[in-house]
């Protein structure tokens, strides 16, 4: 359990959930919140951070990632991306660019698996998640892969939003009711 983020998380889930606080699985250190509780904990050198939402009007999964804005490394950007996104990736001329745009495709796909883990209930790979386009960090497009897609309840959608900040991208994903407003 991160020690920096275990008070945080019991202050605000106890809000949310009368009382009752997240528990640590042994078998994979995650997390099980409380009943009608979703959320996610992340954390790199210098910065932790803790999203917690109630569960079922709305909010159905929740996951966040941060990541060092420095850019990811080429033999990991060749792990995690699809060939698709190294195609549209290649396209951008400045190495700098592609790897901090590596970085943001990293970072969003982890918080996706964080929010999706407790729904689909399986391992997931980087492959199950393509994104379509990062141009805008308010609505970035994101493709989950056939098995991933029949995992997500018809009555869902799958949002995901980034932010570069004060050296970090920040990276949210949310699964919530179609027709929700709620990002």
């Amino acid at each position: 359990m991160l020690l920096g983020t275990s008070a945080p998380v019991r202050v605000v889930s106890t809000k949310l959930a009368e009382g009752q606080t997240p528990q640590l699985r042994p078998a994979d250190d995650n997390l099980l919140w409380p009943d009608g509780v979703v959320g996610s904990i992340t954390h790199t050198r210098g910065l932790c951070g803790v999203a917690v939402a109630r569960f079922g009007g709305t909010v159905l999964g929740l996951g966040s990632d941060v990541e060092p804005d420095a850019g990811l490394p080429e033999r990991i950007a060749q792990r995690v991306l699809t060939p698709d996104e190294q195609r549209r990736l290649a396209a951008e001329p400045d190495p700098s660019t592609r790897a901090r745009l590596a970085t943001i495709a990293f970072s969003l796909k982890e918080a996706v698996f964080k929010c999706l883990q407790p729904i689909s209930n399986h391992g997931l790979t980087f492959a199950d998640v393509e994104l379509l386009d990062t141009n805008d960090p308010t609505a970035t497009e994101v493709r989950p892969g056939p098995e991933l897609a029949r995992r997500i309840p018809l009555h869902a959608e799958l949002v995901c939003h980034y932010q570069r900040a004060g050296g970090f991208v920040l990276c949210g994903a949310m699964v919530r009711r179609r027709g929700s407003s709620q990002s």
